[in-house]
């Protein structure tokens, strides 16, 4: 089983779950979702390649060069694991707003 966050603005607006197997509508969904602007989260138990063959499957991970994965099989390896993602989001959430302000949005 798969569950996706969906976030904007690093709020969590919506949880959407998979089954073992997903079909062709689950990618169309996550597309929607990207192009909405909604940030995707993935939580699994799954083996670290089968989450990555479901993720490329479904195209999760277009655009992202470097997902954050968060590891750990104890609590204490779970928190460190979620303190070094807390502060990688950080990163890049900065890093976007200040493409944001370079590249202002065209108006339409």
């Amino acid at each position: 089983k798969l569950v996706l966050s969906l976030a904007r603005d690093l709020k969590l607006v919506g949880i959407y779950g998979l089954q073992l197997a997903f079909n062709y509508r689950d990618s169309l969904v996550i597309e929607d979702l990207k192009k909405n602007g909604m940030k995707l989260y993935l939580l699994s138990q799954d083996a670290e390649d089968n989450v990555l063959t479901d993720c490329n499957a479904m195209n999760m991970l277009e655009g992202y060069d470097t997902p954050i994965k968060l590891e750990g099989s104890t609590d204490r390896q779970v928190e460190e694991s979620l303190k070094v993602c807390l502060k990688e989001c950080i990163k890049r959430r900065n890093i976007d707003l200040k493409k944001e302000v370079k590249e202002p949005s065209v108006p339409q």
